[in-house]
């Protein structure tokens, strides 16, 4: 039986002309000797994970030994990036590793794409309440 849901609340920050809900969800990257507490945005959109390069510097990548690929967003301008992995940890949920683009931007949004995430989670936007609801499709071993 899969594991109960966890509610992630909205962020809010600040808009131009109203106040901006983001459905941002607190995650922790395994370090070596730790966790890096990270709130990347779940995004159906994407393919993959989406990182800056200093966090896999902070895992300890050798980028050298890394495939690159280049990334286009919405403007069509590109950016290198690196493939890898990543293990997230959310609330006390260890997860596997999922593929995720180290990218050479220190701007570029930190994104949750479909590939190794979505196929662990139900995840509903829940904007009535203001909430990201995660439902494990996969027994918890706490």
């Amino acid at each position: 039986m899969p594991s109960a849901s966890i509610e992630f609340p909205y962020s809010r920050r600040p808009g131009r002309h109203h106040t901006v809900l983001i459905p941002a969800i607190p995650a922790e990257v395994q370090l070596p000797l730790g966790f890096h507490p990270i709130r990347p945005l779940p995004d159906s959109g994407a393919d993959c994970t989406m990182l800056p390069r200093y966090i896999g510097n902070l895992i300890g990548l050798n980028f050298s030994r890394l495939p690159t690929r280049h990334i286009s967003g919405i403007e069509g301008r590109t950016i290198l990036g690196f493939k890898g992995t990543v293990r997230l940890r959310i609330v006390k949920l260890s997860l596997p590793p999922i593929p995720c683009i180290y990218v050479d931007s220190d701007r570029a949004p930190l994104l949750i794409g479909r590939e190794g995430f979505f196929d662990l989670f139900n995840i509903t936007f829940d904007n009535r309440r203001k909430k990201v609801v995660l439902t494990p499709l996969f027994r918890s071993e706490e």
